[in-house]
């Protein structure tokens, strides 16, 4: 468990932002929504994990794409793919399925990267949640 100082932490401890943030022994990161567009990498979280801790979690990703697109997420650690996710959206309401919550493990000093890629001529917001908790 990380100890001392203020029980929150992080860049932006009340909402959403690209850091990882702490509450105890809980860690978290929100992306908010966040537009991509076509065919270029956009960075939904970005942040560094602390020595001597290790994160055990889920990650979701969300999209509020429009019909025929095709989203792709990364996971990236220490600049390696470690999780790609395709997400096909087949109607204008899509909103993300609900059964893509995955589950990760993140080692210490490491560094975090999570993308989306649009394959879509037309701007459409992306989001990432990153839920779990903090071991020493």
């Amino acid at each position: 468990m990380i100890s001392g100082g203020n029980p929150v932490g992080g860049g932006n401890p009340a909402g959403t932002g690209s850091s990882l943030n702490f509450i105890g022994k809980h860690a978290y990161g929100y992306s908010g929504v966040i537009d991509t567009n076509s065919n270029n990498e956009t960075t939904l979280l970005l942040f560094s994990m602390p020595s001597s801790t290790y994160f055990v979690g889920r990650i979701i990703f969300n999209a509020t794409a429009t019909s025929g697109s095709i989203i792709t997420y990364k996971v990236l650690l220490d600049n390696q793919i470690i999780l790609q996710y395709a997400q096909a959206n087949s109607a204008a309401s899509d909103q993300g399925e609900p059964d893509n919550s995955i589950p990760i493990i993140l080692p210490n000093e490491s560094t975090i990267k999570i993308t989306a890629t649009n394959q879509n001529a037309q701007n459409e917001g992306q989001c990432v949640l990153l839920t779990g908790e903090m071991y020493a």
